[in-house]
């Protein structure tokens, strides 16, 4: 068994080059969103364009994390994830592909050879790494488990809403509307908090709860800034609409449930665990 070991130097090159790769473009679709919109793989509308854009920094603030300790402790999270998010959106590109209006180009092999490619490098990554554990991994006080049930039924609303029903769902409780592809695209964004959770759950290490937390934190409140960034613009949110606020709520409280476990006061305390 190896114990929040090192990682190998494929991981960790592999990480490097993948936010080498991604980060100028989730920057650019939060402050360039004109320019790197259009050069996207389907055409975005500018609520979605910093909505993504957010997305995307989230994530590189985890492989940062990653790049950083060079440890098993933030990479379990950090491969897992992308793993799971890169084999939805390549399985979800191929059933929408004959009815979304994807750029037929050398950008959408680019997304495939980009997503596709991800999944198998982190599946592999995955194999190598299955018989890694973690060992002082950390207990969860009684409110931090309560808050972590309210967080997970609220993401399992809103992923139970995106799958069946994107465009009902997303009219009512969004504050803007989404189609069908978008809608069961952003579902896999929420379902990873759900993964993310278990792991809380169950007790993990001090930097898997750092790593997750700053996800929670930059997504979730960035897309509340991302939505303030687009209507200052466009001045098209109904601030009066119920999905507004429920969408807002549900971000805000994904910001400050990052914050809480990335605060060791708040989360719980250090339990020693090998094996």
């Amino acid at each position: 068994m190896h114990q929040d070991s090192i990682l190998p130097k494929s991981i960790y090159y592999f990480f490097i080059l993948i936010i080498i790769l991604v980060l100028p473009i989730a920057l650019g679709l939060i402050f360039l969103p004109q320019q790197t919109g259009p050069a996207f793989f389907w055409p975005l509308k500018p609520f979605n364009t910093r909505f993504l854009g957010f997305f995307y920094t989230a994530e590189m603030a985890a492989v940062g994390l990653l790049i950083k300790y060079n440890r098993w402790s933030p990479a379990r999270f950090v491969i897992t994830a992308s793993f799971l998010f890169t084999l939805w959106a390549t399985l979800l590109t191929l059933i929408y592909c004959d009815t979304v209006p994807f750029t037929k180009t050398w950008k959408i092999a680019l997304w495939f050879g980009l997503y596709g490619g991800s999944c198998l490098i982190t599946g592999w990554f995955l194999y190598l790494t299955r018989e890694y554990s973690m060992k002082d991994l950390v207990r969860n006080s009684t409110l931090t488990k309560i808050i972590l049930i309210v967080h997970s039924t609220l993401m399992g609303i809103h992923i139970m809403g995106l799958l069946m029903s994107p465009v009902a769902f997303s009219s009512n409780y969004w504050p803007w509307m989404l189609d069908a592809f978008s809608g069961r695209f952003y579902a896999a964004l929420f379902a990873l908090t759900l993964y993310g959770n278990y792991l809380m759950w169950k007790g993990a290490h001090a930097r898997e709860y750092q790593t997750y937390g700053a996800v929670l934190v930059v997504f979730g409140l960035g897309a509340v800034a991302g939505l303030l960034l687009v209507d200052a613009q466009l001045h098209k949110v109904d601030w009066g609409y119920f999905g507004t606020w429920f969408w807002i709520g549900s971000s805000v409280i994904s910001g400050g449930w990052g914050l809480w476990l990335m605060s060791p006061a708040l989360r719980g305390k250090a339990l020693s665990v090998t094996g």
